[in-house]
């Protein structure tokens, strides 16, 4: 039922793909800039050199204001190096486009929580992020997003340890209907 709503959308949606129901693929790099380490009373911070994550987020979006405004869903699988942890972000979406033209401009932010299913994604927290991007077609038909945005993180785990990590991010994203 699922995929036959999703076919008619995809079919419905207009060859600039700025109104109605879309969908996009996002890969994604944070480069960590700070991480800082608290356990009780006691803050420890370290050096983020080598401090990265790695992420695919699958987004579901409406357009509520037809080529302008968009506020969508998205949900993912994060990984953590360096420190090594997984999580699961899951998220609520708005963009705003700053041209009604085939290709744009837009800003946009992701406001949600990471959340722990069990090992190995036993760690949970607040996601957030706040940035820009533009929306490129290569082809007529294949949609890309670029965007860069900050991303700090704060993130507890299951002995209430937290980290607060601070970050930016690079996505690519593949829109698909």
């Amino acid at each position: 039922m699922l995929l036959v709503a999703l076919g008619l959308s995809a079919n419905a949606q207009d060859a600039d793909k700025n109104q109605g129901l879309y969908g996009i693929i996002q890969l994604g790099y944070v480069k960590n800039s700070t991480l800082v380490y608290r356990y009780q009373s006691q803050s420890t911070t370290y050096d983020a050199e080598d401090a990265h994550v790695r992420s695919i987020n699958v987004l579901m979006g409406y357009y509520i204001m037809p080529k302008k405004l968009s506020l969508g869903a998205g949900f993912g699988i994060d990984g953590f190096r360096r420190p090594d942890f997984g999580t699961l972000p899951l998220y609520l979406d708005l963009r705003y486009y700053f041209t009604e033209k085939r290709n744009t401009f837009y800003a946009r932010t992701n406001y949600g929580g990471y959340i722990s299913t069990g090992p190995p994604f036993t760690t949970k927290g607040r996601y957030f992020r706040l940035g820009g991007g533009y929306k490129a077609f290569l082809t007529r038909k294949l949609c890309l997003n670029f965007d860069i945005s900050y991303a700090p993180a704060r993130l507890t785990e299951p002995n209430n340890e937290y980290w607060n990590i601070n970050g930016v991010a690079f996505s690519l994203g593949f829109v698909l209907f």
